[in-house]
């Protein structure tokens, strides 16, 4: 079934993301049109509602009864060849889940025993452009229509491909094979609560697994109608011996499990917001005038965002969509005098300050981490 939903989007998304563009006319700052039509769509297959429901939805969004209904009439388009292609038995099963669906969100989860202290700080609409440019690289999504239609393609049947759920929330995921890129990593990741995208990010699966233990988490305060957190960071210490911040990729559904086990085994991966050549003329400082290779950005305020100075060690090139590429680095970065913490990352080529990279080369830059449950310890 996710396969025809796949294909259905794919097709009809191209030309639906420019003809929405230029219909919609009040929208949120952080919100792009695409999201909308991703919205109705899911809120139509996913939940069963009925299309002036959502219009009436989105309108409290704060799009214009135009806007809105230009929305649907795509949205409902998308539905209807969904809806034909389904066989009996995929009917019936579409049919129980939209309704075990809405009896589970009728029930948020319970209250948890915090065990890390928790506070929240506002979704910035520059910080999740920030971590989509890292993927698409920065000028190409500011500048050029292209990226934006890729990314939200791609993003488009992840929301129609979950990979975790819970009562509450899916996140799926898709690769950019779709737009013309490679069949493998950087994924895009969406989040979906009660039909509704909520969030819509790059990701970077590790096989590379570290000892964690939380100290600390920082939600993003939410951006769905039921109030239900699917967004934050967590700051803890990685093998008892240095301190590393990251985005939960997984906090939509794993929130109570960050919340109640403090002792966790991670996968953290990065993106780099840019990269260049390291020289001995531009090391990281910290307080007492030592080089490091790790260094909070703390003008941006977040518990993800870092400085670093580290050795190449792989080097593999990717395919995103046509001329876009980036690489795949495996970096080694000197966290303290005694410990170096291994990582896997990725660069986008736009966003490099150099002309290579070769393996063995010393690099610097700016990125953001992220990570996800892999078990306990």
């Amino acid at each position: 079934m996710f396969l025809i939903i796949r294909l259905i989007i794919r097709n009809q998304n191209r030309q639906a993301i420019n003809e929405i563009k230029e219909t919609v006319v009040a929208l949120r700052p952080s919100q792009d049109p695409s999201d909308y039509l991703i919205m109705a769509t899911n809120a139509m297959i996913n939940r069963g509602q009925h299309p002036d429901y959502i219009k009436k939805s989105l309108m409290v969004k704060k799009l214009s009864e135009e806007a809105a209904t230009a929305v649907i009439d795509k949205a409902r388009g998308i539905y209807e060849k969904w809806e034909s292609g389904l066989s009996p038995e995929e009917r019936l099963r579409h049919d129980e889940r939209v309704k075990n669906f809405d009896a589970a969100v009728s029930e948020l989860p319970e209250e948890v025993t915090i065990n890390p202290s928790i506070y929240r700080f506002s979704k910035m609409a520059h910080t999740v452009l920030n971590y989509r440019g890292s993927l698409m690289g920065h000028v190409n999504l500011r500048q050029r229509q292209t990226a934006k239609e890729k990314l939200y393609l791609v993003a488009a049947l992840a929301s129609a491909a979950p990979v975790k759920s819970n009562k509450i929330a899916e996140v799926g995921e898709a690769s950019f094979k779709e737009a013309g890129g490679d069949d493998l990593s950087p994924f895009v990741r969406t989040v979906t609560v009660k039909g509704t995208t909520t969030g819509i990010l790059p990701y970077l699966p590790t096989e590379l697994l570290t000892a964690f233990k939380i100290k600390k988490i920082g939600e993003w305060k939410p951006a769905n109608d039921v109030g239900y957190v699917t967004e934050a960071e967590i700051l803890g210490t990685v093998n008892s011996a240095f301190e590393v911040g990251f985005m939960a990729t997984d906090y939509a559904i794993n929130q109570h499990i960050y919340k109640t086990q403090p002792n966790l085994k991670m996968r953290l991966s990065a993106f780099l917001f840019s990269v260049a050549e390291w020289s001995v003329d531009n090391d990281l400082l910290d307080r007492a005038g030592n080089s490091i290779g790790f260094l909070l950005d703390k003008e941006e305020g977040r518990l993800s965002n870092y400085y670093f100075v580290g050795k190449i060690l792989q080097l593999k090139p990717v395919k995103i969509y046509n001329e876009n590429y980036g690489h795949l680095i495996k970096l080694e970065i000197d966290m303290t005098e005694n410990n170096s913490f291994v990582i896997d990352v990725f660069v986008n080529n736009e966003n490099m300050k150099l002309n290579q990279m070769t393996i063995g080369m010393m690099i610097r830059g700016g990125l953001w981490m992220q990570g996800e449950i892999a078990g306990n310890l």
